[in-house]
């Protein structure tokens, strides 16, 4: 997923269950007692790099295994820090032979690659890696070959059983390695405001433009972002040709092309219905009552639209492509945690980071995050108290039914700032010609074949 790039460094270490920030000046220790599991956590300030800045530092010890324990640094997400007391304390808990303590330093995801590439032997032991980061890098020794053995024994659900599907487990291999293990469905969905539609509203073949229409609302799209632009090529014959497959011909110069062109072209043109901004500017737009996004947003949504019951979640609408209703197709790709070759300590930081896709983890992750990701974990798939829970479980399985798998070639990798490009200069000139239309899918063709 290619977003927009922040890069903010916050480093949180936690571990039994405690989360304890500390300026410069401050110190503290908390102990408890018992001679079977006791623990001593100690709170400490130390120096960090130009990213890691200043680091909270909270030590668990466990009788049970060797009271030093083992010290692992994690880039995660902002919305995951205040689940990762959590998942230190459970993994601890069910494991007490590994006991570790977790430095968490805030990355976006979208920095991601870009500071994988800055420095591969300072990375740390464990990260969140969208999926075409995993890609980049496939060639590299970047990624450690996280063992099937520890996948067995660590990536479980209650009863014991590997928690991932072997098409989820496949989609984190590059050249046949488990470089990742899936911990989120990459993708997004419709969002409205119960307030304004109702569920009927959306149905399947439903006019969309006209229900936005009747209700005087907007839709929010991020059309110059290239993982949503992608959706609409897709849904109309696709962007490479032989079913995406090849390196040298793309569908951007069919008609079909030319009638997604017209379409970006014609949502452009209709401002008053569809605002086509980024999605920082979405959420803060009054008007904005149906939205497209990924579920690290639906925390926002739930403040925006005043409460859980106010937000409506469902598959993709259809557009007029050409003169045919089509189905807006789901993006499909995957968070994964991975592990960095350059780590000392490989087997441990394998385990904790095949826990965090178990179903224990996934659903103290979720919980912890206030809904801002999509378990891949099939036992919280299959557990109807959890799909009624969290609402994104009534749509899941529809979602998937209308899914495409993203490329992964290295030719995709140039993809995301032609489409940007592609789709700001419709944005320039919406009343542009077709023949211009035309020469815009040939500059994008060009760019993404370079």
């Amino acid at each position: 997923m290619k977003k927009i790039s922040r890069l903010l460094a916050l480093s949180v270490l936690t571990v039994g269950g405690l989360l304890v920030s500390c300026d410069d000046s401050t110190s503290s220790s908390v102990s408890s007692g018992g001679s079977e599991g006791s623990s001593e956590t100690v709170s400490s300030v130390e120096d960090g790099d130009s990213s890691e800045s200043t680091s909270s530092v909270v030590r668990a010890e466990s009788s049970a295994g060797d009271p030093d324990g083992t010290h692992l640094r994690m880039w995660i997400a902002k919305a995951d820090l205040d689940a990762l007391t959590n998942l230190v304390t459970a993994y601890n808990t069910k494991y007490p032979q590994d006991t570790i303590y977790v430095t968490g330093i805030e990355m976006a995801e979208g920095d991601i690659g870009n500071n994988i590439g800055t420095d591969p032997d300072a990375l740390p032991d464990v990260m969140h890696v969208p999926g075409d980061v995993l890609t980049r890098y496939q060639d590299s020794e970047t990624f450690y070959a996280i063992p099937q053995n520890i996948i067995d024994e660590y990536a479980v659900d209650s009863e014991g059983n590997v928690d991932l599907t072997n098409a989820v487990l496949e989609s984190g291999k590059r050249n046949n390695v488990q470089l990742g293990l899936p911990f989120s469905i990459n993708t997004f969905y419709l969002y409205y405001d119960t307030r304004v539609f109702d569920a009927e509203d959306f149905e399947r073949q439903q006019d969309f433009e006209a229900v936005l229409k009747e209700t005087k609302t907007q839709f929010g799209y991020d059309m110059s972002n290239g993982w949503y632009t992608q959706n609409f090529f897709m849904s109309k014959g696709g962007i490479f040709e032989d079913n995406g497959t090849s390196l040298t011909d793309t569908h951007l110069d069919t008609d079909d092309a030319l009638q997604v062109a017209k379409t970006i072209q014609h949502m452009y043109q209709n401002s008053d219905i569809y605002f086509m901004e980024s999605q920082a500017n979405q959420l803060n737009r009054e008007n904005l009552s149906a939205y497209a996004s990924g579920t690290w947003d639906y925390p926002q949504l739930v403040t925006k639209w005043g409460g859980k019951e106010n937000v409506g979640m469902t598959v993709l609408p259809h557009f007029n492509i050409g003169g045919t209703s089509t189905q807006i197709l789901h993006v499909g790709d995957y968070k994964a945690v991975a592990v960095a070759n350059s780590s000392d300590n490989k087997e441990d930081a394998s385990k904790f980071a095949a826990f965090l896709v178990s179903e224990e983890g996934q659903k103290i992750r979720f919980e912890g995050n206030g809904g801002g990701t999509c378990p891949t974990s099939s036992a919280l798939a299959e557990d109807p108290e959890f799909a009624k829970k969290y609402d994104f479980g009534t749509v899941l399985s529809e979602v998937q039914q209308l899914t495409f798998q993203q490329n992964t070639s290295a030719k995709f990798a140039s993809w995301w700032d032609s489409a940007t490009a592609f789709a700001n200069a419709i944005k320039a000139d919406p009343d542009m010609s077709e023949a211009d239309l035309r020469a815009k899918l040939n500059d994008l063709q060009t760019a993404i074949l370079a």
